[in-house]
């Protein structure tokens, strides 16, 4: 399907119920590999789909995890996120790293409708813990 498709918020209808998994760079692939063992031992009928920040992330999805589906964010619109959430059939999605990449409404309207946003290794500056 077509970028310019699914910024305006149509993406293909998965089969089953969706993980959608925000990947904002490289350095936050390396978190994907266990992630993805996690989820399909927990969740085996649930469909993933990827959203990456760079081009390069985007690329190492796409050479390094069999048949992933990389969508393309939607505009920073309440409509467009809502019609990219309910096609997408979401049940959780889940940000590496820190949700502020993502358009404000897309998260916005993930809350609003009840999908769950889950932050995993997030960095705080230079904190470490």
């Amino acid at each position: 399907m077509s970028r310019l498709l699914q910024k305006l918020g149509w993406v293909r209808l998965p089969k089953n119920r969706s993980v959608l998994l925000c990947v904002p760079d490289l350095l936050a692939c390396g978190a994907l590999p266990a992630l993805l063992d996690a989820l399909g031992r927990e969740l085996p009928r649930t469909s993933l789909f990827f959203m990456a920040g760079s081009r390069e992330a985007e690329r190492w999805i796409t050479d390094n995890i069999a048949q992933a589906e990389v969508l393309s964010l939607p505009l920073n619109s309440a409509p467009t996120s809502l019609l990219f959430l309910l096609l997408t059939r979401a049940r959780v999605l889940i940000a590496i790293t820190d949700p502020f990449w993502l358009p404000r409404s897309f998260v916005a309207k993930a809350y609003d409708i009840g999908i769950p946003v889950i932050v995993i290794r997030s960095r705080l500056g230079d904190a470490e813990a």
